[in-house]
């Protein structure tokens, strides 16, 4: 992701109207996702697939009208989730394919608009966390390692979650 020539690289004012910015499977760093930080009009952003990590999450935090953000296969992990809990408009969170486990999860807890989370390793100690997040509608969990008695109880205790779960990405 370059800046447009002339600009200094910081002055992307003509782009401030996008709201979807697609850069899966690119070669964006965390450096470059600072020229995303102003552009407060955007809703989606994907970034899966990318050398993304915890740093680069930093520039997002201001992004307050984001309603999706696509993580997957990035070197994100639990600690990079810190930044993104003040992004309450977040309706869809894919972070499959990365380092986020059961203690990631606790971060996402102030998301009181997710809909649609998508996770890959999570065991029976997130469950508490995931109960906590009453929005979410449809839970995708790969390569899980919830026992059949915790995914009864978190069916039982949001019985409008639809939950998929997958052996394999």
């Amino acid at each position: 992701m370059r800046a447009p020539a002339g600009t200094g690289g910081g002055n992307l004012a003509a782009l401030r109207r996008l709201r979807t910015i697609n850069l899966d499977h690119s070669n964006v760093t965390d450096a470059q996702l600072q020229y995303v930080e102003g552009m407060t009009g955007l809703q989606g952003l994907l970034l899966g697939d990318t050398g993304i990590s915890d740093k680069g999450l930093a520039h997002l935090t201001g992004l307050s009208n984001l309603a999706g953000l696509y993580l997957a296969g990035t070197e994100i992990s639990n600690e990079g989730l810190r930044h993104l809990g003040g992004l309450r408009n977040l309706w869809v969170l894919d972070v499959r394919n990365t380092s986020v486990t059961d203690e990631g999860i606790r971060h996402l807890r102030s998301m009181h608009e997710l809909q649609n989370l998508m996770l890959t390793e999570i065991t029976d100690a997130g469950v508490p966390h995931l109960m906590e997040m009453r929005s979410l509608k449809r839970l995708c969990v790969n390569r899980n390692q919830i026992t059949e008695g915790k995914l009864e109880q978190l069916q039982k205790a949001m019985p409008g979650l639809t939950i998929v779960c997958s052996a394999a990405n």
